[in-house]
């Protein structure tokens, strides 16, 4: 899997930009605030159709501009592909791959990527909605029927907590609820048994990564967490939560809002057997993060049976030697991968790369 060429205009500070890549590493390095960060930004709009940062389109386009351009060409094992995206000021939007107008959720799977930025190394001590979406985000690049299982439950759920307000209201009978639940149950019955079934083999690889990290002297683990639960057999799911959506009804109502399900769960990780959110050192949460987003790509390769592309935002300058190291020797020669820093981080010089200097929207190979 790889990306061929990008086009991007009137996209963030960048104008016009046209640029074709090879196979292998490309390292984009320049001051804060240059466009580096947006290039990876257009490329992750190719992979799922929305921004790894801005909430909407219009902030994608550039100040005092009406619309904007992206067109990623690339290819997987299956065939060539072509996405155009154009983003208008009002919030409208054209997307087109290979010709064929589609729908915004349709762009998912044909390109996968992993991204790793600053701010996933809070993905063991952050808040729960982070490792949900790390995990969703990963779940979804290669399972189309998640993905759209994940859409739907959150149309749902948007439904139902609007019911919630109108019996809170007095303007809707709580009776009216037995139609969402059901349909809530049946999709978080889906949804969590996904999240287990993949988040078991991130956990087995990434405690495979952890422990040649750490030369076999600490151990690795992940474990999914039903909202007050321990139990996550997909039986025992689906009656603990239609029994615990009853249970709650009253106090939903009051709320306003739906309690429990895959939109509360969480992620556990445990670092020889104590939770690392609470007692892993800086380094031991670092190391963690690293192995799972390793994991990651590997999964990708273990399902699709091709690595995925690898967009490392201002990543180098955050991990110590040793790390860096460690990913090194895991992406080079096997993916695809764009980098940004300010500048080249030591040890990337054992990189065969392409280099490039961005400034103001301009990008230059080096």
């Amino acid at each position: 899997m790889n990306v061929e060429r990008i086009k991007l205009h009137n996209f963030r500070n960048y104008q016009e930009l046209d640029f074709s890549f090879s196979q292998g590493v490309h390292i984009f390095t320049g001051n804060n605030a240059q466009g580096k960060t947006n290039l990876l930004e257009a490329l992750f709009l190719a992979v799922l159709g929305k921004s790894f940062r801005a909430g909407k389109d219009d902030e994608l386009i550039e100040w005092g501009k009406q619309s904007a351009k992206i067109e990623v060409e690339f290819y997987n094992l299956i065939a060539s592909h072509s996405l155009k995206l154009d983003l208008y000021r009002d919030g409208t939007r054209k997307n087109v791959l290979d010709g064929q107008a589609i729908k915004k959720r349709e762009i998912v799977g044909y390109l996968n990527a992993v991204l790793f930025c600053p701010e996933d190394l809070w993905l063991i001590k952050g808040s729960p909605s982070g490792r949900r979406r790390f995990i969703d985000l990963m779940i979804s690049q290669v399972d189309r029927n998640y993905y759209q299982d994940f859409i739907k439950f959150n149309r749902i759920l948007l439904q139902r907590n609007h019911l919630l307000k109108k019996i809170q209201q007095q303007s809707a009978k709580p009776k009216l609820l037995d139609i969402w639940d059901d349909q809530l149950i049946e999709l978080a019955v889906k949804i969590h048994h996904r999240r287990n079934e993949v988040l078991r083999e991130i956990s087995e690889l990434a405690g495979q990564i952890y422990a040649k990290i750490t030369s076999g002297m600490e151990t690795f683990s992940a474990h999914y967490c039903v909202f007050d639960q321990d139990n996550t057999e997909i039986d025992f799911y689906r009656k603990w939560y239609q029994k615990r959506l009853f249970e709650v009804r009253n106090n939903d109502i009051r709320r306003g809002n739906t309690e429990f399900g895959p939109h509360k769960d969480d992620i556990n990780f445990m670092i020889d057997d104590y939770e690392a959110k609470l007692f892993g050192s800086q380094g031991q949460q670092r190391t963690a993060v690293l192995s799972l987003k390793l994991a990651e790509i590997e999964m990708m390769k273990n399902i699709t049976g091709e690595y995925p592309i690898l967009l490392l935002d201002d990543v180098m300058s955050e991990l110590d030697g040793q790390r860096r190291e460690r990913l090194i020797q895991e992406i080079d020669g096997k993916i695809q991968t764009f980098m940004t820093g300010t500048e080249i981080a030591i040890g990337l010089e054992k990189f065969t790369a392409t280099y490039y200097s961005v400034s103001s929207g301009v990008v230059e190979r080096m």
